[in-house]
C-alpha cells in the first residue's frame, strides 16, 4: 500500500542486508522498485544470495503490499500459500482467506491474523486494483539527475517523488480523458495527456519525466486544457490565476457567461466565463466587455446567459448545473475519442463503458 512506497526493501520477508545492498547496486532501493524490474534481472544481481524463486516470491509480496489493509507478514503468509497476485487475492472468498491466515499462524508464518473486516477491505481494494490502471515513474531534470519532492497527481490520486525521483501511482480510472501533472517550484509543470497506464500484476516498464526549469527557454508549446472543451483541469494549488479581457467578437460558441456588473459610463456590461483554462500551469479567466444592446433584456447581475449561433440566450446556471455542463462536456469528449465498435460485442462493450463512465462523472445514478 501506499505506506510502502518509500520503505526500505528489507521490509520484505527473506531480503537481509547483503540481498539489499546487492539489489541497491541495480538502483533496487525500495519495496516497489522491486516491480520496476523482472524476475531474472533481479535474480542476476543477488544469483549468490537467493534462488529464482525466492526473487519471485519477493516481487509477489511487493505487488501484493499495493493492496490496502496488508503488511509484509500477510503478503509472505499469501504467498506461501501460492496465492501471489492481486488477481488471485480478488478472486478467493473471504471465508477461504481467513482459512490461510489461520493456517499460517497455526504455522508460526504470521504473529496474528486479519479481521474478517479487514480482509473484506483488502479484497475490495484488490478488486479496485486489477480494475485500475498503475504509473511507476521517475521525474528528473534537463541534465537526467532525479527530481525530488515533485507533485504529481492523475484525476483523485496523488503522490510526492521521493530522493531518487521515483513515484508510483495506483487506482487510476481506465479509458478516462484525464492528464497526469507533475509540479515542483520553480519549474514548469508537465501535463501528459492520456499518459500510458499499466494494467494487472506485469513487470512495469518506468517512465522518466523531465521537468524544465521555469527561467530555462523552451522550444515546446505550451500544454493547454480547456474546460469549455470538455479537459478535465488540475485541481488548484497555489497556481497562479491571470483574468484575460476580451471583446464581443471573441466569445466561443457555446460559452455560458456570467454577468458581474454594469459599466457606470457607458452601456457596457462585464461577464466572466464560467469556464476555465489551464494554460502551461496558470489559471486562465475569461472576462467580456460585451454591449448591453447585445444581450437579453432584463439582465441583472448573477444572471447567465449562454453564447451560441451567434446570439446569447438567458439561462438559469447554479452550482450543480454548471457542474453538471462541466461533466457532459467531458464525458462527449471521452465519447469521441472512442473508436467505432464494429462488432455486437464490441458495441455492447462500448455501451458498459459509457455507462460507467457517465456514472462516474455524476450523470447517472447507479441502481441499487
Amino acid at each position: 500500500m501506499e505506506e510502502f512506497d518509500n520503505v526500505d526493501v528489507t521490509e520484505i520477508q527473506g531480503i537481509g542486508p547483503a540481498s539489499a545492498a546487492a539489489l541497491g547496486d541495480i538502483a533496487v532501493f525500495h519495496v516497489f522498485d522491486l516491480l520496476r524490474a523482472d524476475t531474472n534481472h533481479l535474480h542476476a544481481a543477488v544469483s549468490n544470495l537467493a534462488s529464482v524463486e525466492q526473487v519471485q516470491a519477493w516481487r509477489e509480496m511487493a505487488s501484493l503490499l499495493r493492496v490496502r489493509g496488508m503488511n509484509s507478514q500477510w503478503a509472505e503468509a499469501l504467498v506461501k500459500a501460492n496465492m501471489g497476485s492481486v488477481a488471485q487475492l480478488r478472486g478467493q472468498s473471504v471465508e477461504e482467506l481467513g482459512q490461510i491466515f489461520a493456517e499460517a499462524k497455526a504455522n508460526q508464518i504470521i504473529p496474528d491474523t486479519p479481521s474478517i473486516s479487514v480482509i473484506a477491505e483488502m479484497k475490495a481494494d484488490a478488486a479496485a486494483l486489477h480494475y485500475s490502471g498503475a504509473i511507476y515513474g521517475k521525474v528528473t531534470k534537463q541534465n537526467g539527475s532525479p527530481l525530488n519532492n515533485c507533485k504529481v497527481r492523475f484525476g483523485f490520486e496523488e503522490t510526492t517523488t521521493n530522493q531518487y525521483g521515483r513515484f508510483n501511482l495506483f487506482r487510476l480510472p481506465l479509458g478516462r480523458n484525464l492528464a497526469l501533472f507533475i509540479e515542483k517550484s520553480n519549474y514548469q509543470t508537465l501535463v501528459v495527456n492520456q499518459p500510458n497506464l499499466l494494467v494487472n500484476d506485469v513487470t512495469v516498464q518506468t517512465e522518466i519525466f523531465t521537468l524544465q526549469s521555469s527561467t530555462a527557454a523552451s522550444t515546446q508549446s505550451d500544454q493547454i486544457l480547456r474546460e469549455i472543451d470538455g479537459d478535465e483541469l488540475p485541481v488548484p494549488s497555489g497556481h497562479r490565476v491571470r483574468q484575460k479581457t476580451h471583446t464581443a467578437d471573441q466569445v466561443v460558441n457555446g460559452d455560458i457567461l456570467k454577468v458581474r456588473y454594469f459599466y457606470k459610463r457607458s452601456s457596457d456590461v462585464n461577464l466572466v466565463s464560467r469556464f476555465k483554462t489551464y494554460d502551461n500551469g496558470e489559471f486562465m479567466v475569461d472576462v467580456y466587455r460585451i454591449p448591453e444592446s447585445d444581450l437579453p433584456d432584463d439582465l441583472e447581475i448573477g444572471n447567465h446567459v449562454r453564447y451560441s449561433n451567434d446570439q446569447f440566450e438567458k439561462i438559469d446556471m447554479n452550482s450543480e448545473t454548471l457542474r453538471v455542463e462541466l461533466a457532459r462536456r467531458r464525458m462527449s469528449k471521452i465519447i469521441r475519442s472512442q473508436p467505432r465498435a464494429t462488432t455486437a460485442d464490441g458495441l455492447k462493450n462500448m455501451v458498459s463503458f459509457f455507462v460507467r463512465e457517465m456514472i462516474s462523472q455524476g450523470l447517472l445514478r447507479r441502481l441499487s
